[in-house]
């Protein structure tokens, strides 16, 4: 699937072959079956043909009278069927329902892909992510490694490593406020190990003490650790 690398799907884009895409189109590609593939910089004949298609069904359908959405979903199918996909293509030179059959194309999912912010945040040493001003937990082996973060419209919260969901929570209405899952504290080591490698760093965490002076926050944002 060719893209432009507009910011909502490319991070950075360095115009020989390496692409940092946003972590919520990939999941979209994952979702659907496709594989991304951005555009090369500053060259417009590298993009993709997408404003002629537009063109053609306003040309083509477009204006058209109906009574109701129902109406025109059943007058467009008709247009679908019986022009759209049965003429010659200017591109292919074939009929584009010939075209589809050669390409296997696969069904989509009967369930749709559910929009989601999402973004990257790094473990904290008391097994925490910040999230909009909150906080939530995660199981402590994830300290110091970076997940990804997914809000629903629904108001659930889900936290993800290695393409696997590792914590769950609803998301939290007001501002400053902890998330704890007392699980997530379970069989702790109380050693003094590096995180990264499943141990605690000099720290112990009591899962029993929810509130804590920010400024301990703001101590372990700039590397440093809960004493």
């Amino acid at each position: 699937m060719l893209s432009d690398n507009c910011s909502p799907l490319v991070v950075a884009n360095d115009g020989q072959g390496h692409v940092d895409w946003q972590p919520a189109y990939l999941d979209f590609a994952k979702f659907y079956g496709f594989v991304p593939e951005a555009c090369q910089p500053r060259r417009s004949r590298t993009k993709g043909k997408v404003e002629r298609p537009i063109r053609y069904i306003r040309d083509s359908f477009w204006p058209v009278a109906f009574v109701d959405e129902e109406d025109l979903n059943r007058q467009v199918a008709w247009w679908r069927d019986h022009v759209a996909n049965v003429r010659i293509h200017g591109t292919t030179h074939e009929q584009p329902i010939v075209r589809f059959q050669a390409e296997k194309l696969q069904p989509l999912p009967a369930t749709p892909y559910v929009l989601a912010c999402a973004g990257l945040r790094k473990v904290m040493n008391d097994c925490r992510v910040s999230w909009n001003t909150n906080l939530y937990t995660v199981p402590w082996p994830y300290v110091g490694h970076t997940v990804l973060v997914r809000e629903f419209e629904s108001g659930r919260l889900q936290i993800e490593y290695g393409g696997q969901v590792i914590a769950e929570h609803r998301v939290l209405l007001g501002k400053h406020q902890i998330s704890t899952d007392p699980e997530h504290y379970k069989n702790i080591p109380r050693d003094t190990a590096n995180p990264t490698r499943g141990k605690t760093a000099g720290w112990q965490v009591d899962p029993d003490v929810e509130q804590r002076e920010l400024a301990v926050y703001e101590q372990i944002a700039m590397g440093g650790h809960v004493q």
